[in-house]
């Protein structure tokens, strides 16, 4: 983010926190139930937030102490991507808007092909895979992501201004 206004690596910051709290909150549940740290009812509402986007299956998993993370394997790993494509944008953000939506294509495309091999039982498919095959999206999103709000922002701070 080399030559850039302080709005807009104020903007940044900003969806570094919500990223970084989004991600954080998928181990709300292991926390809330094997530590002091959190009241066990917060460990529920993440479980229960998180049950509108992700199926939650618990053989598709990971845990931490025995309790399951708010979200599955392959969720985790599109977060996981999606924090490291939020965290390395400043060093990436002039990459080439086109290449990284093929690769958003061919990541995509392998996550489907295991969905629907494993799905189909073509192909077993373990946590660690289905989380690697979420990885490459949820990076390539994330770069997507964070270039269209500053774009955006950056637009409306000009015709406000």
């Amino acid at each position: 983010m080399g030559n850039i206004g302080i709005k807009t690596k104020y903007r940044y910051t900003i969806l570094l926190a919500l990223t970084c709290l989004w991600y954080c909150s998928i181990f709300v549940p292991p926390l809330a139930y094997r530590t002091a740290v959190l009241d066990k009812k917060s460990g529920g509402m993440s479980i229960l937030f998180f049950s509108h986007i992700c199926h939650q299956q618990k053989c598709r998993s990971f845990t931490i102490s025995g309790v399951q993370l708010a979200v599955c394997s392959r969720c985790t790993g599109i977060y996981s991507g999606f924090l490291a494509g939020v965290l390395l944008f400043p060093v990436m953000a002039n990459a080439a808007v086109n290449r990284r939506k093929k690769i958003l294509m061919y990541g995509a495309a392998l996550l489907g092909l295991e969905f629907v091999m494993s799905h189909t039982g073509v192909l077993y498919s373990s946590n660690i895979v289905r989380f690697c095959t979420g990885l490459v999206p949820g990076f390539i999103v994330a770069q997507l992501c964070a270039a269209a709000v500053l774009q955006f922002t950056k637009s409306k701070e000009f015709s406000h201004g």
